[in-house]
């Protein structure tokens, strides 16, 4: 039965010049849509594969840092994150202060006591 049915819409479809003009769009946005999507497929797998090579040269270049720091004999400084001493005193509480604002997102939309009476 749907042999039959797809068989006479499409013998309809076939002799209707608007629907094979609109059949035909259709192909050609497809095509078009489908070169652009490989192109934006392989622009992001470069970029992909760039970023890729450039943080394992970056992390190559940190491993032998910390090799370096780690092979050397010299002290730590007084300003150097590595010190215990240093962040429990002074480094930390200089990586954590806060701009003064109040606690909440809304900030001044609040109404103290003092305000309302």
């Amino acid at each position: 039965m749907w042999r039959t049915v797809l068989r006479l819409e499409w013998r309809i479809l076939s002799r209707d010049r608007a629907a094979q003009a609109v059949l035909g769009l259709f192909t050609v946005f497809l095509i078009l849509a489908t070169t652009a999507n490989n192109r934006q497929t392989a622009s992001l797998a470069d970029g992909l594969s760039r970023a890729a090579d450039a943080e394992s040269a970056r992390l190559d270049g940190l491993r032998s840092q910390l090799k370096q720091l780690e092979s050397g004999s010299t002290p730590l400084s007084a300003k150097d994150p590595r010190d215990p001493m240093w962040m429990g005193q002074q480094g930390s509480a200089r990586l954590i202060t806060l701009p003064p604002s109040p606690p909440w997102p809304w900030g001044s939309e609040i109404y103290t006591p003092r305000q309302c009476g």
